[in-house]
């Protein structure tokens, strides 16, 4: 198991990665649950976890300052590794 609790085998890190990415999107998205720094720090877990999407949410939220301080530079690097 990795540190957040999830099985290591590629299928299962790949099925949770794209599950902690959609708890991203609830956060950042749904107005009763929207919590711009919960959805910038499950975005972050499901990148680690080499989520393509993830790393685009990411490059967005620097893009845009949402949750977290605007930094293009920083969204430049992770609309690249997406």
């Amino acid at each position: 198991m990795n540190k957040y609790g999830i099985k290591n085998s590629k299928n299962e890190n790949s099925k949770n990665s794209y599950i902690i990415n959609g708890l991203g999107d609830l956060c950042r998205y749904k107005t009763e649950y929207q919590n711009h720094k919960k959805a910038f720090d499950y975005y972050t877990k499901s990148a680690e976890l080499k989520n393509s999407y993830a790393m685009k949410n990411i490059a967005d939220m620097y893009y845009f300052g949402f949750g977290i301080s605007n930094n293009i530079t920083k969204a430049i690097e992770y609309w690249k590794k997406s």
